[in-house]
C-alpha cells in the first residue's frame, strides 16, 4: 500500500513542490496520489485541491484536453 493514500491535501501539495525538485520515484507514487479516481490522469477538478498543481495546471496538459497523463506530467519536468 502506498504511503500517499491517507495524507491530506496539504501535505500532498508540499510534497508535489518537494518531488518537482526531489526524485522521479517519488514524484511517480505523487502522481498516483493526486490521480484519485485512479483513471491514469490528474484531471482538473483533481488537481484544483493542490494549489501548486492547479496554478500551472494548463501549461502542464500540452494537449489541452482537460487531463494531464504520467508523460505530460514528466514533460513538464515534475518526475524530477
Amino acid at each position: 500500500m502506498s504511503l500517499l493514500k491517507n495524507v491530506t491535501a496539504v501535505t500532498l501539495s508540499i510534497l508535489f513542490v518537494a518531488c518537482m525538485s526531489y526524485n522521479a520515484m517519488a514524484s511517480e507514487e505523487l502522481f498516483t496520489a493526486l490521480d484519485v479516481d485512479q483513471s491514469g490522469t490528474i484531471s482538473e477538478t483533481e488537481a484544483s485541491a493542490h494549489s501548486a498543481l492547479s496554478v500551472i495546471f494548463s501549461e502542464v496538459d500540452a494537449d489541452g484536453d482537460g487531463e494531464i497523463t504520467y508523460d505530460e506530467f514528466a514533460a513538464a519536468g515534475l518526475d524530477k
